[in-house]
């Protein structure tokens, strides 16, 4: 037995659309199914399986022309279905573009792998809610100083990784100190010859800019987007707050302007630029002259993304009318995991007439030492988001700092059944990745992997997930502190507490409000510490009478699927008891 494969691209696929492809053959092979591919020809080829795209397929769009396949006609969309064509039916895995059908064929091979061969020809047609699913990871300048070097095993599985539940780019943010430019380490502005930090050599600046080529490249063979993040940006105020390799009031604007432009043109895969101001306000004549120029005179093909608290309405109607593509982000929760609902305004200006060239996207920071998942807590805030006009979501990971090249040592080392940190988090971004792509995601996509894993009771474990998964949005929203790893915060002292605001005073009222309230016997419409108290007792208690529940079952399998059972036992007590203390 084996199975067909019929590419009716004429042209062939893309690399990204071969990798997801590979993936595939590779799960059809696990089940000792072999395959052959059938290239296109003019004839309609003898296969079992056609994969295609509307935008290169004629095949395709005759079938989406004549109604006979119900494909949308918008970007990443995609389906998976049978068709009689010439009296012989077939099943099809098709979509609008490249994108949408890395995305089928990465479907089909999950289905392989989690279910079993019939789940292949279970019927799928979908089309993106959010078009901007995102991830935020950061670099050193530390890393340029000394030249820097990538792990091409690790980023590229990453990338893999993010494709297969659908995110579409990440954003590399380059962690400096306070206006520190990275652009000299990167290559010379001829213009400019005194802006060299410590007499960086031109070996280390091509070794820099190589590495940065190759990291966009492994991106763009995913069918990821990438954007470079430039935080603490200048913004032009009158004076410098110091003046680092040789930069002042008199050469900046020049500076900025031509490293922008050769930053674009040193790597053509940039699909975007990400800047975050040091200060505000931004003088609108020194934006004109710098970002918006260098990125019109590269063919306005970057993307632009601000955040949306740090632009005045006169910048933004700049940009409107400069036609640059730009995308405004509101932070949530400053910088803390959150409860699911949008806390903030949307910026004043509206967009409704715009979407062409500006849109929404919300950041959310996720930040815990723990793996998490909560499908309620996704679908409840990519709800309010899409309610909102937001048509983007940017996730600042649990692994946003790391590289690949750290040894990810478990809190139990004996339990250690990953290589890599973000092999820790996978349930995590397959929620947010699937549900910002399609919030009517089936119960049984999201939980197939579970059984995979780990069997008749995976829906058991998937239970204590959810559980888990609301212990840090509501603490964070009720104690207002930016200390990492807050779920090893033991509180301190109780008149810690006693000082410590809340995270959203309009739903939620502190300790002094309350007691302030209690002695003067009157009542607020808020949340008491009283009741946040209660919900936190019920959590901890249901989570611990959940781990004791399935301690007595191990998996069957791989010997790391048994660890991670056991270890995600171990970090769900953690969670449990973390949410008991803070109930006291």
């Amino acid at each position: 037995m084996g199975i067909k494969i019929g590419i009716i691209n004429p042209n062939g696929l893309e690399l990204s659309t071969q990798q997801a492809l590979d993936c595939l053959v590779t799960a059809f092979s696990k089940q000792n199914i072999p395959v052959k591919l059938c290239l296109y020809t003019n004839q309609l080829p003898d296969a079992d399986l056609l994969i295609g795209t509307y935008e290169k397929s004629r095949i395709v769009k005759d079938l989406v022309e004549n109604s006979h396949l119900p494909l949308s006609l918008t970007p990443e969309s995609l389906i998976i279905q049978e068709i009689s064509i010439k009296e012989q039916t077939l099943l099809l895995a098709c979509a609008y573009d490249t994108r949408g059908l890395n995305y089928a064929l990465y479907e089909l091979a999950e289905r392989i792998d989690a279910q079993s061969l019939p789940a292949l020809y279970k019927p799928t047609n979908e089309e993106p809610l959010l078009k901007l699913r995102g991830v935020v990871h950061f670099i050193s300048i530390e890393e340029l100083k000394k030249g820097w070097t990538i792990s091409r095993d690790y980023w590229k599985n990453y990338f893999e990784m993010l494709a297969r539940n659908r995110f579409n780019y990440l954003t590399l943010v380059f962690d400096s100190p306070f206006f520190t430019p990275i652009f000299p380490y990167l290559f010379y502005i001829p213009e400019h010859p005194g802006v060299n930090p410590f007499r960086f050599s031109d070996t280390l600046r091509a070794a820099n800019l190589g590495t940065l080529q190759n990291f966009a490249e492994l991106a763009d063979q995913s069918g990821l987007d990438l954007h470079i993040g430039l935080w603490d940006f200048f913004t032009g105020s009158s004076t410098l707050p110091h003046k680092p390799f040789g930069l002042n009031n008199e050469n900046i604007e020049s500076y900025l302007y031509l490293a922008l432009k050769q930053l674009i043109f040193s790597c053509s895969e940039i699909k975007g630029i990400d800047l975050k101001f040091y200060e505000e306000p931004i003088k609108q004549e020194f934006f004109l002259n710098t970002i918006i120029k260098a990125i019109l005179e590269t063919g306005n093909k970057t993307r632009l993304k601000l955040y949306a608290n740090q632009i005045e309405t006169e910048v933004i109607t700049e940009l409107l009318e400069s036609g640059v593509k730009t995308i405004l982000t509101n932070n949530g929760w400053d910088e803390k995991f959150g409860l699911p609902y949008l806390r903030e305004e949307t910026p004043s200006i509206s967009l409704k007439d715009q979407q062409n060239s500006t849109s929404l996207s919300y950041q959310l920071s996720t930040s815990t030492i723990l793996p998490w998942g909560d499908p309620d807590y996704v679908f409840r805030l990519i709800q309010s988001l899409k309610s909102s006009a937001y048509s983007g979501l940017e996730l600042i990971p649990p692994v946003a700092h790391q590289t690949g090249k750290e040894v990810n040592e478990s809190l139990n080392p004996a339990l250690q059944y990953y290589r890599w940190g973000y092999e820790r988090y996978w349930y995590y971004y397959h929620l947010f990745g699937r549900r910002s792509f399609n919030l009517k995601t089936a119960g049984e996509v999201l939980i197939r992997d579970f059984h995979r894993r780990f069997g008749e009771q995976g829906n058991g474990l998937a239970d204590l997930y959810q559980l888990t998964g609301k212990v840090l949005p509501l603490y964070h929203t009720v104690h207002y502190n930016k200390e990492p790893n807050s779920e090893l915060n033991t509180g301190g002292l109780l008149d810690y507490y006693l000082r410590v605001s809340v995270g959203d005073p309009t739903f939620f009222s502190g300790f002094q409000e309350f007691t302030h309230s209690l002695l003067a016997g009157t009542s607020i419409i808020k949340l008491s510490p009283l009741e946040i108290a209660n919900c936190l007792e019920k959590l901890g208690t249901e989570i611990l009478e959940k781990v004791i529940s399935l301690q007595e079952y191990l998996p069957r399998g791989e010997e790391n699927f048994v660890k991670e059972w056991q270890s995600i036992l171990e970090d769900s007590s953690l969670f449990g008891n973390f949410s008991l203390y803070h109930s006291n």
